[in-house]
This record gives structure tokens, C-alpha cells and sequence, in this order.
């Protein structure tokens, strides 16, 4: 058997495999070249997902003409020179493997100026040919990718459409912008800007990747523990995703991937989230160098680190520490405000013998007005049909609690009165006996020797999501709401990618959907069922949920956000009932075996025998 010795054009292919497995891979070790440079803007421009080019430009201190050459040579670094090196790396590049596997697979050119040089030195390579040129050029690299795996057909067949190589790179340089918040990034698709940042620091970078309304829910944290600084943003509960794209890990400077790291933190919300509900956050970490091993993939996303208890116990104490002193801050900021209102709402009302009397009756008549118009406001389960304003994932509007029980009562007064007195008969039969309403929020009857302590938020969620399962699931009676002015949404670009491969399945649930433009979808029309939903976060709940990383189907990801859906539109606490409301709702019990949980797997009621009562009280 013959021992071949490779040549360098063919091992720097095979080599590429490791490195370079799409435009964002070759992006992100661009951009991590341009870092270790010093870099202090960076701009990248990418035309039809980075297949057709991609081009990386930063103001670092550049490559002298002399060095430029070896760049592309396999195992070429400025980075490290001995052994030693490798048990302490603080560069983001390392192993001198990119720019060579990047070169061996594309039109390929660099272009850098040295900061002390007077003119700059470009390298063109293609294939087996190299053009080395003098030019003009700002103190800088600049770094230019054409025709990705040109000469690798059987790889370029697995690359995505444009649009998903696209949504990758959007998502890569929205993680480097966060982590890198001092340096100003410009990234352009197909000549159009679409993101920028300031290099001004985390707090710049953040407004550049994040809403308004998603910001006031971060707060910043800090800690030093065991001689590990962690520090950034994290969200409360009311901010949440349904994937874990939003969270970022940073080891001094470099974003990494750590399964047990990103369960740490969930651990540390405890149970604050809901099932298959992630945080957000922006992190980052320092530990001594010597303590982190970068050198386990050519990726360079895994790390290894020399006490991770440590860093994990440290970890999950700073989130927890956090998340405690936010929400003591969050009741301590309602105590006062509640104060406030309590002395100015004393101060309107009270009597001022100064006043007219017909002034003082109207001044009383405007504050009773106000509190029924609170009443009203806290007994239609919502009215802002704006979701963005609201503490709740989806909003529906108007879903009267009893809407369930209308619909019940519709059907059956269809049917013969002699089946109208059957039911009305078998319900009648049940001997139970309506105790009340505690704290606002529970309703106690007693039934068949026990006392049934009912959530009413949790059985009333219970309720609607029953009644909309029942109504999706019925695909062939779905009836559908043409709208006479078609509605167009904007999605972002993986959002738009993965829903335009499901499109069937939105029509099957009644939805008239097409594709319209550039991540633009137009509805035509809409299932009535939906028609008080925010139909713009309902579909962007459905793409985020095909994104994350549990697989689920798509008739599970509608169920999860039916849960979601009730769960906004339940009753909240402090809302009273009339006698024949709460029958209403034991009926309801009754009628369906019980149901003991919630969508969200919360009790909807417990339940106390005579006896175990007794035993409270020592009779047994």
C-alpha cells in the first residue's frame, strides 16, 4: 500500500471542512481576525446570503507587506509562537487555519495597509493562481470572498437558500455586536445597511439589536465571585422567547456555546418561567486565562475550563442574586407608587370647606366614575389591543368569561326542550353548596364531603383553552373572516424562511396566506377564532418555536400558544362573581371530569376531605 503525502491545495481543502462550513463561519472568523487587529470599525457587506460575496473590512493596525503572503499558508498565526502560548490565549484567532481554508475555496483577496506603511499590498488568489499587488488603501484590512466553494460542487450542494444563509449571518453579527460593544459595527445586505452600531459601549449595542419595549424589561447585573466577574443584562419574566437565540455567553471575549452553562441560568430563574419560556441575556464573563481551554474545535465555540463547578456555582448565584434584588427594587417601587396614589387620591377627596358644595359633589362623582371605570376595566378581561403595552404574550380581547358557557347554552336551547331539561336536570342533580370568594382570587364550595379550593385564573384559562382546542381542531367547520383590507407583515429573515416552508400548514388552520416581497407575508384572510389575536406575534410565535432547538410539531407549537393565548385572557385576581357565575364555573368541573391542571400544568383546584380537616384540628 502506497503512503501518499498530500499537497497543500488539496489538505487545505479538506481542511476547510472544519473551518469554513457556510458565509457565516467565514464571517465570523473575519470579524474575529478584525478584533485581534484592534480594531475600532467594522464593516461587512454580503450579497445573496454571502454565496455570491462577502467583503470585511476594519480600521486595525493592518498586515505589513512583507507578512502579507503568509496569511494563507496553513498554520500561519500572529497569534501564539510556543507551547506556552497555548495554556493562556487571549486572542479570539489562533490556530492559523482560516484565511488558508477560506482562500482554498473561493475567489479570494485581501487588501491590507500596515499602520506605519505608506501604501498597502493586496493578494488575489484563485484556485492555483496568486496576483500580489502595491496599492492605495486606508490603515486597515480589507478581506473580499467571491463564489464560495466554486471548486467544491459536492459542498456547495449543501449549503441553504440565500435567505437561510442570510437569517445565519444576521444572527452571528447581531451576537459579535453585543459582545464586542466598543467597537462600531455597519453590516449591509445586498447594499442595503441593516444594522449598525456605535462602538458607545453595551448599553449602544443593545438599542441596536432590541425594541424599545424589549429593553425596559433588561437590567443590568454585576458580580465578583471566587475572582470571576460576571456582568451585563438579563431580562425579567415579563421578557421571554421561545428559543434560546437571545441568550449570549461571553468568556473574555469570545462567545461561546456551554450546555451547562445555559442550564445553570435556566436553573437560576427557577420556577419563574414557564415551560419551554427562556430568558434573555447578554453576558459576560472573565476568568484568568489559564483557567478556560479554547483550544477543543477549530470552531473555537467550545470551551473547557479547569474548575466549571466553580464557575457554575458562581454562575447561578449571580443570576439568583439578581433576579432577587430586581424584584425586591420592582415591590419596593409599587409600594411607593401605591403610597402616592393612596395620599393624592386622600388629598382630592377630602372635603375643603373653601369648595362650593355642588364642586365638591362634582369633584365626588368624577372619582366614583373613575373606580367604575376600573371596575369595567378589570372585569372585560382586556382592551389594549396592543400587546406590546401588556405584561402578556399574546392578547385576546373581549373573551368574556362566561363566553364559554353562552356558546354551551346556545347549542343546547337548539336542541328539543325535552334535551333542555335533561341537561338543565343533571346539573341540578349534583348537591353542592356555594361557600364564596377568598383573597380575590379563589372560589370555595363544598361537594360530596370535601372542600374545593378553585383557582379562578388557572380554571378560567382552563376553560378558554378548551374552547379554542375545540374549535382548531375541527379543521373542516373552521370558519374564516376574509379581510377586506389584506394585512402585511414584516418577519425577521429566519422568521420568514422557516414560516415560508410551513405555508401549507397555516392555510390548513384556516389562514389565507402568500408569500409578498422581501420577508413579507400577506394574509388574506383569518380564522374567526383568531380574529382578537395579535396576529402578527401569533405567526411570530409559530416561527419561533419551529426555530428552537426542540423539535416539536407544528399541531404541538399551536397548542403551546392556545395556552399562551388563555393564559393572557384569563381573569386576573381581584375580579368578584355573582352566585351564578361561580356555578357557572363548578358546572364546568362537573361536566369535564375535573380537569386538575391548567395548560401550564398549574392546579386549577385542590381538594380538602371532612377527614383531613378533622386531622388538622385533632378530632382523629
Amino acid at each position: 500500500m502506497k503512503i501518499n503525502i498530500l499537497s497543500p491545495n488539496i489538505y487545505n481543502l479538506i481542511a476547510a471542512g472544519e473551518v469554513v462550513n457556510d458565509p457565516s463561519s467565514i464571517i465570523k472568523e473575519l470579524i474575529e481576525n478584525s478584533i485581534d487587529a484592534s480594531a475600532n470599525n467594522i464593516s461587512i457587506h454580503i450579497e445573496d446570503g454571502g454565496i455570491k460575496s462577502i467583503i470585511v473590512a476594519d480600521d486595525g493596525i493592518g498586515i505589513p507587506q512583507s507578512e502579507l503572503e503568509k496569511t494563507v499558508l496553513p498554520h500561519s498565526t500572529s497569534k501564539i509562537c510556543t507551547v506556552s502560548d497555548l495554556t493562556s490565549i487571549s486572542t479570539l484567532g489562533f490556530r492559523g487555519e482560516a484565511l488558508a481554508s477560506i482562500s482554498a475555496v473561493s475567489d479570494f483577496e485581501i487588501k491590507s495597509r500596515y499602520y506605519n506603511e505608506e501604501f498597502a499590498k493586496s493578494l488575489k488568489i484563485k484556485g492555483d493562481k496568486k496576483t500580489l499587488n502595491i496599492c492605495g488603501a486606508n490603515i486597515g484590512t480589507t478581506i473580499t470572498v467571491k463564489n464560495l466553494f466554486f471548486n467544491t460542487p459536492a459542498r456547495f450542494k449543501f449549503l441553504g437558500s440565500p435567505k437561510s444563509e442570510e437569517s445565519k449571518i444576521t444572527r452571528l453579527v447581531k451576537r459579535l455586536i453585543l459582545a464586542n460593544p466598543d467597537i462600531a459595527f455597519k453590516y449591509y445586505i445586498d447594499s442595503s445597511l441593516t444594522l449598525a452600531s456605535d462602538g458607545d459601549g453595551l448599553n449602544g449595542a443593545l438599542k441596536s439589536i432590541y425594541t424599545s419595549n424589549e429593553l425596559k424589561d433588561l437590567f443590568y447585573i454585576e458580580n465578583h465571585i471566587n475572582k470571576i466577574k460576571i456582568f451585563g443584562y438579563i431580562s425579567n419574566t415579563k421578557l421571554v422567547k421561545y428559543n434560546r437565540n437571545d441568550q449570549l455567553l461571553v468568556v473574555n471575549g469570545r462567545v461561546i456555546e456551554n450546555t451547562a452553562m445555559t442550564a445553570t441560568i435556566q436553573n437560576a430563574y427557577g420556577d419563574r418561567l414557564m415551560k419551554r419560556n427562556f430568558p434573555v441575556y447578554v453576558l459576560n464573563i472573565i476568568v484568568p486565562f489559564e483557567d478556560v481551554d479554547v483550544n477543543v474545535h477549530p470552531n473555537k465555540k467550545e470551551v473547557r475550563f479547569a474548575t466549571s463547578s466553580k464557575i457554575l456555582g458562581s454562575l447561578y448565584n449571580a443570576i439568583k442574586q439578581a433576579l432577587e434584588e430586581y424584584e425586591q427594587q420592582t415591590r419596593d417601587n409599587l409600594f411607593k407608587a401605591d403610597l402616592s396614589i393612596k395620599n393624592n387620591s386622600n388629598k382630592s377627596l377630602a372635603f375643603d370647606a373653601t369648595t362650593k358644595p355642588d364642586e365638591n359633589n362634582k369633584m365626588f362623582i368624577e372619582k366614583e366614575n373613575d373606580k367604575q371605570h376600573i371596575e369595567k376595566k378589570i372585569s372585560n378581561l382586556s382592551s389594549n389591543n396592543d400587546f406590546l403595552d401588556t405584561k402578556e404574550e399574546i392578547l385576546i380581547e373581549n373573551y368574556s368569561f362566561f363566553d364559554f358557557y353562552s356558546k354551551k347554552r346556545e347549542k343546547i336551547e337548539k336542541h328539543e326542550n325535552k334535551e333542555t331539561n335533561k341537561y338543565n336536570e343533571s346539573i341540578n342533580s349534583y348537591n353542592y353548596n356555594v361557600i364564596g370568594q377568598i383573597f380575590g382570587t379563589y372560589i370555595l364550595i363544598e361537594y360530596n364531603n370535601e372542600l374545593y379550593f378553585i383557582d379562578q385564573h388557572a380554571i378560567h384559562e382552563r376553560i378558554i383553552f378548551d374552547d379554542l382546542m375545540a374549535q382548531i381542531n375541527d379543521i373542516t367547520n373552521i370558519i374564516v373572516q376574509p379581510l377586506l383590507v389584506p394585512l402585511t407583515l414584516d418577519f425577521e429573515n429566519d422568521e420568514y424562511e422557516i414560516l415560508s416552508q410551513n405555508l401549507k400548514y397555516l392555510n390548513d388552520i384556516g389562514f389565507s396566506v402568500e408569500l409578498f416581497g422581501i420577508n413579507t407575508i400577506k394574509f388574506n384572510s383569518i380564522p374567526i377564532i383568531f380574529k382578537n389575536v395579535n396576529i402578527h406575534k401569533f405567526i411570530t410565535l409559530i416561527a419561533q418555536y419551529l426555530l428552537s432547538e426542540e423539535k416539536m410539531k407544528l399541531q404541538e407549537i399551536a397548542k403551546d400558544i392556545i395556552a399562551k393565548m388563555a393564559c393572557s385572557a384569563a381573569i386576573k385576581g381581584n375580579t368578584q362573581f355573582s352566585q351564578e357565575e361561580i356555578k357557572s364555573i363548578f358546572h364546568y368541573l362537573l361536566k369535564n371530569n375535573f380537569p386538575e391542571q391548567c395548560p401550564h400544568g398549574r392546579p386549577t383546584f385542590l381538594k380538602f376531605s371532612k377527614i383531613d380537616i378533622e386531622k388538622k384540628f385533632k378530632r382523629r
